[in-house]
């Protein structure tokens, strides 16, 4: 423990400064005082403040006299505030005391000294005034320069006076400091205390002195002295600053420091630059610091702090990706532009080739057909184009029009103009001679089109869309050359640049509308998502919400708990136990609070919690007792609430589904969504997920990005390729054996499928492992994968996937039930695909056995493949405030594809699969019913049974003949027309007779169309009549959305279908807002992901399953317990507990029983006292031993293991085990076991392992030793150390203390090197295969010299000592034992000094190493003949042990 060293105010000052009496002031330090008497109340203030009480008295008109600026109080830097040399000590003071004197030295004020100019102030005044008035009497024969030069005199004088006031006043008050001094430094002197601080209060933001007494100190033989610290457990503003000499007699050596406002606790140690160190005996100094900033209070500040830092890094990030952004928008602008410049040259040239045939067809006029005038005219020119109608085909028409454009119709119809009758005279030079007559020609006024290079048109006899006669030039139309046109160069570079500015618009235009689509989207999904949670939050409103439901930190938060509807009712009181971060936080859990009625009159409790800054999960459970009894912990899952605004995120889990379908790139069924669409669900909230999956041959590659080879590895004899691409941005490992298993064309139908997937789950398996993957949960799905839940246990758990659980989900109990029941048995957490489905499958007799750790958690859909609002498939894109337009465009659009009557009709749309489970009977039932309520139908499916196909296919026949207007069955499979469907149809028919889940409904929810069900399965989880299901929609924040029927038979069908379409003819208005209302409601996989997370962190949970190693009283129950500072987030067994476990535990009873039995059989074995049984201790330490190290042992024995008395006393007063451990030979009660048992006769410091001793049994060896001491004493640490490494116990015990309140804790030099793969070498694994390629690393693991663990470890060890899987090196078995566990690894290197100068200048430091010996040697070299003189030179103090507080 560390103790700080204790600041006193010396006793010896305390009769003499805090007396209140007055104190005199000798003239002669002091002098003459124009100053108010407010300068000696702050100089009386600052004595006050520091211990000393002094009274000042002056004249009543004192008080009057000009007042002037005091010194501040206390010495000045030159430097930077709090880290300057202090000028008032050391040589500078020496100097000024010579410089002043003995006089002033002698001068200074005490309680006692007398002061006797004090009365000559009333004189001193008098003298000013009389010289005032003699100035005043005789201004009238003064000149106006003799009044200003003796007032300035005057004036000067003042100014004077002031100046020699203040340095009086500033000498007095380094004499009265200086004196506090000496007194404080003597009286340390006196107790022995080589330190001390001024003023010994010490407070935030203010400056002290440090007083450091060399030659108490290990540096009095040092020139140089520094001090360096930091603030607050060194944690904060750390500093150095060289010591200075002052006038103190004792060499006294001190510096100036600031305090800082946020400082608790000021921590230093006094060097000498280099590596001499004074650190009080190994505690370092400390000072505490009053009136600022408590423990607590600094946490929170540096948590701000952190949040501060955060927000700014997040807005430099957001700055960047900005600039980033804005880099990207004007590269891709760039290519844009250049894209668009190069299509207006393309389209450009390509209008000049099109023009060049016409421009060569162009004329300037046909004689006796047409003409212009004038002849030679430019673009935009108004001309007349006169036609002699007798020409052509419309001689006899009443009407002519001219239908133009130019350049070879680049616009289209531009031209559209009617032609007039014109009388042309006989000397008309182009009229010729015999069609001068009145109403042949005619001709019609025509603004040339600007930039026109030719002239288009026909003649007709009618505008446009009316005209039925043309005068087409024989097909050839009529083209006129522009006489004045533009140079065609410059033209066409014109016309480039026109089209390039075009091209610019309409994608200006476009990416507007792209972008603000895309926005809303976002937008609409955001809202979704935050709706969903707030649901999510409430839809356990009936038994746990929160005030306000978004829990923000840093701020308080009241939680409301009805206990009426849990396991809790009628008790007289109900306690709230909660934590933070998945009862992981820093600060563990909360004390039990006991909850209090609400106010609102309703069944609540509540209480009310402050949330910590880094919280992102609130955690808690409920129980009917301060100390415990009955629980209610949501069945195992506590209760967990997300919170907003911290400085810290959940970290993420690594999440692996090994399944044979997936969406879109090998999808049969709904696995296939499933296993896409959550991956993509949990990946967005920021968890890691990867799937693996067979590389079939029938794969769609075209949704694989990214698509490359990774690796190769071999199992079951043959090669597996794994590729590695992204599908709907999901990693996927694809595995490619190259036996051909999966070169079959297809995913299933192959009379060996049994086969094929389980090998495909065994090499799953073996890619995890020699991958080097330590996923947190796997995931897998119905029969198909189902033999990696039993695999794993079975082959894979010890070998470095010990922190990995099983996820099972059943999608489909029809198929492969032996394979699921085996998969539910192995499984840690098991799913099905509906909550309701799970109650109608649980007496199955795969699924009864298991209930306790199967949960029912609907299917949801993707929002972005189901998304009415982005579908290319309907004609109008609508979201629910558009719902009643977008469908109705749908609807005519269905109408018009299907050949229906288009008219205002009821649309009842059915989309399935035509198999006897979606109830075909219903279905057809369904069809006449709609058609007798004057409805429409539209059917979309196909059944797989060919008897059933033909079945419908007559049906089609025959409504197609009857009822053509208003039925369509559309046989076959159709995705397009499936989308078409949900949105044109004003309900979706799924009357099933079992249905796990289904997602019909819910994409018929998606696009506004009214769902009508039969109630099963998840039919019944996710549609809520709208008649009947008010409180059961309203528990889930939810509004009715549909109608439903329970009964399989025609009635059933006829009392949802008839009330349906009721509403529709009755009530649109209504019906068009629950249209409004189903789109609104959230099904994707928003609230099925946050639930799966909750299994997921429930299955994580289990390997918390570890009891007290003795008196295991309640063995269903498991605690958080904060009873006491030593315990705190320490896992026990006891009335303590935060919730029921699983019923899973019955299995574990037995182990624990047996574990018991054991410790019991044990204790009675080894002669354990009952007290002995019962008390604490600190720490077991084993050495470990071989037979043939009695030489080792005695080194050890002399040197730092206590013995006799003294190694009793070690356990009795220091709580400290110390033991040799070693087995038994093979040849039981052999010469080897006989020597050993003369041994333990002699020294009483063995402890025999059941265990045979091997060289290739170290790690079953270190497993027993845990579990055996865990078993005897119950201590905090138990250590292993070999017998030839030294060991310092009271550096040993003060190292581990610090680390006393964490519950898994792993301690010791932490390292992690390539596997040792060849044979040749030292250590070499057996099993390096395990660990992946040759070259990859051991996980972090301790050395195997020395390491400690917590408790909680060791009984974790006793408990599964069965299962855990050793290596050929015993600290990588242990290393591996702890993976998953969320241990924290320590790494401290005081556990594995050197020998040679590392520990014995360590030593010097004051720094002893806690363990120490030779890495070259893996060991002390030579340990048996130098253990004695590293002893010497690395020991701590011979009486460090027994006097050390610690």
């Amino acid at each position: 423990m560390e103790v700080c060293w204790q600041i006193q105010r010396p006793a010896s000052l305390r009769p003499g400064f805090q007396e209140k009496g007055r104190v005199k002031i000798n003239t002669s330090s002091v002098g003459f005082f124009p100053r108010s008497i407010s300068s000696f109340a702050s100089l009386e203030s600052q004595y006050k403040s520091n211990g000393f009480l002094h009274q000042i008295t002056a004249s009543a008109d004192f008080s009057r006299k000009k007042q002037g600026r005091m010194a501040a109080s206390g010495p000045k830097s030159s430097g930077p505030r709090g880290f300057g040399r202090q000028p008032t000590v050391g040589s500078a003071q020496k100097r000024t005391q010579k410089k002043n004197g003995e006089k002033d030295s002698n001068a200074t004020s005490t309680a006692t000294n007398e002061v006797s100019g004090v009365t000559k102030l009333p004189e001193a005044k008098a003298d000013v005034q009389k010289q005032g008035s003699v100035v005043f009497n005789e201004r009238n024969v003064l000149d106006k320069s003799d009044v200003e030069d003796r007032s300035d005199r005057l004036n000067k004088k003042t100014t004077e006076d002031d100046a020699l006031l203040e340095r009086k006043l500033k000498l007095e008050r380094e004499n009265l400091r200086r004196k506090e001094i000496e007194a404080l430094a003597a009286e340390h002197l006196a107790r022995g205390d080589r330190m001390f601080v001024y003023p010994v209060i010490v407070k935030p933001d203010e400056d002290i002195e440090v007083f450091l007494n060399r030659n108490l100190s290990t540096l009095k033989n040092e020139p140089d002295v520094l001090i360096m610290g930091a603030f607050n457990e060194w944690r904060w503003k750390s500093f150095t600053r060289r010591l200075e000499k002052t006038w103190i007699h004792g060499d006294w050596l001190s510096c100036l420091l600031h305090i800082p406002k946020e400082a608790y606790k000021m921590d230093f140690v006094f060097f000498n630059g280099q590596s001499v160190y004074d650190n009080n005996d190994s505690k370092d100094f400390c000072v505490e610091i009053k009136g600022g900033m408590d423990k607590v209070d600094f946490e929170n500040f540096l948590l701000e702090e952190k949040l501060r830092e955060q927000e700014k890094l997040a807005k430099e990030e957001a700055e960047r990706e900005r600039q980033k952004e804005e880099k990207r928008r004007i590269e891709a602008q760039k290519a844009a532009i250049e894209a668009d410049r190069a299509q207006a040259k393309a389209e450009t040239q390509k209008r000049r080739e099109l023009l060049q045939p016409a421009i060569k067809k162009a004329v300037i006029s046909a004689e006796n057909v047409w003409y212009i005038e004038p002849s030679d005219f430019k673009a935009e020119d108004t001309v007349k184009l006169y036609y002699n109608k007798r020409s052509g085909p419309l001689a006899n028409s009443k009407e002519l029009w001219l239908h133009g454009g130019f350049n070879n119709w680049v616009d289209g119809l531009s031209i559209v103009v009617k032609l007039v009758d014109a009388e042309l005279k006989d000397d008309d030079p182009k009229s010729g001679n015999d069609d001068s007559k009145s109403g042949n020609w005619w001709f019609a006024e025509v603004v040339v089109p600007a930039g026109a290079l030719v002239i288009d048109w026909v003649f007709a006899d009618g505008p446009p869309k009316g005209a039925v006669l043309y005068d087409n030039n024989f097909y050839q139309d009529f083209h006129a050359l522009v006489p004045r046109k533009t140079p065609e160069e410059l033209y066409w570079l014109e016309e480039e640049n026109l089209i390039f500015r075009k091209l610019q618009e309409e994608r200006r235009l476009k990416e507007e509308v792209m972008r603000a689509k895309m926005e809303k989207t976002a937008r609409l999904k955001a809202e979704t998502k935050e709706r969903t949670l707030k649901k999510f939050l409430l839809s356990q409103k009936d038994v746990v919400y929160t005030e306000p439901v978004e829990i923000q930190a840093g701020n308080p938060v009241t939680v409301l708990y009805n206990p009426t509807n849990t396991v809790l009712n009628g008790k007289p009181e109900v306690w709230f136990r909660g934590s933070f971060n998945r009862w992981t936080h820093r600060l563990g859990p909360l004390p039990p609070q006991k909850m209090e009625a609400a106010d609102d009159g309703s069944s609540h409790m509540k209480t009310t919690a402050k949330v910590p800054l880094d919280a992102y999960m609130m955690d808690f459970v409920f129980s009917e007792k301060e100390d415990g009894g009955i629980f209610d912990n949501k069945n195992g899952l506590d209760y967990h609430l997300p919170v907003v605004g911290g400085i810290s995120k959940e970290p993420p889990l690594h999440i692996v589904h090994i399944a044979v379908e997936m969406a879109p790139i090998a999808k049969v069924g709904g696995l296939g969504d499933v296993v896409t669409s959550l991956s993509r669900a949990v990946q967005e909230l920021n968890h890691n997920v990867d799937i693996i999956f067979p590389k079939y041959d029938c794969l769609k590659h075209n949704f694989v990005k990214d698509l490359q080879f990774n690796r190769s590895y071999h199992w079951g004899g043959t090669e597996i390729k794994v590729w590695h691409g992204k599908v709907e941005g999901l990693s996927v490992y694809f595995l490619d054996p190259q036996n051909g298993l999966f070169q079959r064309g297809c995913v299933y139908g192959c009379a060996d499928d049994a086969g094929r997937f389980g090998f495909f789950c065994h090499a799953a398996l073996e890619f995890l492992l020699q991958g080097g993957f330590h996923p947190d949960i796997l995931h897998c799905h119905d029969w198909s994968s189902a033999p990696v839940s039993w695999l794993f246990k079975d082959q894979y758990t010890n070998y470095g996937l010990i922190k990995t659980r099983v996820v099972f989900t059943i999608h489909n109990l029809e198929f492969g039930a032996n394979a699921i029941g085996k998969a539910m048995t192995f499984a840690d957490k098991a799913t099905t695909v509906s909550p309701t489905y799970a109650k109608e499958v649980a007496g199955n007799s795969v699924i009864s056995p298991h209930l306790y750790k199967f949960h029912g958690i609907i299917n949801g859909i993707d929002p972005d493949i189901w998304d009415p609002y982005n579908d290319n498939f309907i004609p109008v894109p609508y979201t629910s405030e558009n719902v009643v337009e977008g469908k109705r465009a749908a609807k005519e659009e269905l109408q018009n594809r299907l050949g229906l009557k288009s008219a205002d009709l009821p649309v009842v749309g059915i989309i399935t699969r035509l198999t006897h489970q979606k109830g075909i009977h219903l279905i057809k039932h369904a069809i006449w019913r709609t058609l007798e309520r004057n409805g429409q139908v539209v059917l979309l499916g196909s059944a797989p049974d060919p008897r059933i196909q033909n079945d419908f296919v007559n049906l089609a026949n025959q409504l197609h003949s009857s009822h053509g207007d208003r039925a369509r069955l559309v046989l076959t499979y159709d995705e397009p027309l499936s989308h078409l469907i949900y949105a044109g149809a004003d309900f979706i028919l799924v009357p099933s007779i079992f249905e796990p889940c289904g997602l019909t409904q819910l994409i018929a929810m998606r696009y506004g169309a009214v769902p009508v069900v039969r109630k099963t399965g998840g039919l019944f989880d996710t549609v809520f009549d709208v008649d009947h299901d008010k409180e059961r929609a309203q528990a889930q924040v939810l509004e009715p959305n549909g109608f439903s029927f329970d009964g399989a038979d025609a009635p059933g069908v006829d009392y949802a279908l008839n009330r349906a379409i009721s509403a529709w003819y009755d009530g649109r208005e209504w019906f068009n807002s629950r249209c409004k209302t189903v789109m609104e409601q959230d099904w994707s996989w928003n609230r099925p992901a946050l639930e799966y997370l909750e299994l997921y962190h429930s299955a994580r949970k289990m390997w918390n399953v570890v009891p007290e190693a003795r008196g295991i009283s309640r063995l269903s129950k498991l605690s958080l317990s904060s009873s006491d500072c030593h315990k705190k987030n320490v896992l026990e067994y006891g009335n303590n507990t935060i919730g029921i476990l699983d019923k899973s535990i019955s299995s574990l009873e037995m182990k624990l029983v047996a574990a018991r039995a054991e410790r019991e059989s044990l204790a009675g074995k080894f002669n354990i006292s009952k007290e002995a049984k019962k008390r604490k201790y600190f720490m077991v330490i084993g050495i470990n031993t071989a037979f043939s190290s009695r030489k080792r042992r005695d080194s050890v024995r002399s040197t730092w293991m206590p013995q006799g008395e003294k190694l009793k006393k070690l356990e009795e007063e220091k709580g400290i085990i110390v033991r040799f451990v070693i087995g038994h030979s093979v040849l039981s009660r052999g010469i080897l076991d006989k020597a050993i048992e003369a041994e333990e006769k002699t020294h009483g410091d063995f402890l025999r392992l059941e265990h045979t001793e091997g060289y290739m049994e170290l790690s079953a060896k270190t497993k027993t030793f845990f579990a055996t001491a865990v078993s005897l004493w119950d201590a905090e640490f138990y250590i292993k150390v070999d017998d030839d490494v030294h060991v310092n116990l009271a550096t040993l015990k003060r190292t581990l203390s610090v680390h006393r309140n964490k519950p898994r804790v792993y301690v010791g030099c932490m390292k992690s090197g390539p596997v040792l793969a060849r044979k040749s070498v030292k250590y070499h694994e057996p099993e390096y295969w395990k660990f992946g390629e040759v070259g990859n690393k051991y996980f972090r693991h301790a050395t195997g010299q020395f390491y400690a663990i917590s408790k909680d470890l060791a009984t974790y060890i006793l408990i599964n000592q069965d299962l855990l899987h050793k290596y050929a090196n015993e600290d990588v078995s242990l290393g591996s034992w702890f993976i998953g566990l969320n241990v924290e690894h320590v790494d401290d290197k005081r556990l594995c000094c050197s020998t040679s100068q590392d520990c014995e200048l360590k030593a010097v430091m004051g720094h002893n190493c806690a363990a120490s010996f030779d890495w070259k040697c893996s060991g002390i070299c030579r340990s048996a003949e130098r253990m004695a003189d590293v002893h010497e030179r690395c020991g701590e103090p011979q009486n460090e042990l027994w006097t050390s507080n610690s």
